[in-house]
């Protein structure tokens, strides 16, 4: 049987682009940079979060943090075993604080507006790996396995665009909030060799 406090951030981002129709006058206004060009210029978080287009700002700009504390209990186990073949397993979950914070970059008539938001949120993790291993000599084994990771409740870069609000007279921009509805799973094989000495 296993416990423990575990700790996982998770960070992700989305980005529109487009090409500005009035790429010349007026000049951008804002101060940074996306380029060698000082008169293309924009938020540099948000220009560092994606590619601009021929050196102007992404039009939008979305990035979120998830930092997850909790506690998990699961089980470690021999699920079988044959002379120098063995099938081994862990199966986790817990449940977790999420600090989440979505930050937002829009571009509207050539001016960078950034808003942010943060909540805190119970979120759940679980993770199992299951592992074959074939014991080739005494001290070496070969490992073959597959794992996953799967998070809920998380705020991801896509969910925050209901939660940014925007308007024109006066030129504005605000996040309502952070959307944690979403939820993401991690998954692949490894391979490995153990040498026991």
């Amino acid at each position: 049987l296993l416990a423990g406090f575990r700790w996982i951030e998770l960070k992700d981002s989305l980005v529109g682009s487009l090409t500005p129709g009035d790429r010349n006058v007026p000049t951008w206004k804002t101060t940074g940079g996306c380029g060698p060009d000082p008169v293309l210029t924009a938020i540099d978080d948000a220009c560092g979060a994606g590619a601009p287009v021929g050196g102007y700002p992404a039009f939008w700009t979305t990035r979120t943090s998830n930092n997850l504390w909790g506690l998990q209990a699961g089980a470690e186990g021999r699920l079988f075993e044959n002379g120098r073949f063995s099938v081994d397993g862990v199966l986790k979950a817990g449940a977790y604080l999420n600090h989440a914070k979505q930050t937002d970059w829009v571009s509207m008539a050539k001016v960078m507006y950034s808003s942010s938001a943060t909540a805190n949120r119970t979120a759940w993790v679980a993770d199992a790996r299951i592992q074959l291993k074939y014991l080739m000599t005494s001290g070496i084994a070969i490992k073959l396995g597959y794992e996953f990771l799967w998070l809920d409740r998380l705020a991801l870069a896509p969910g925050q665009i209901s939660r940014t609000y925007s308007r024109e007279n006066p030129t504005s921009l605000a996040a309502t909030g952070v959307d944690t509805g979403s939820n993401v799973l991690f998954q692949g094989g490894t391979l490995g060799l153990e040498y026991s000495f």
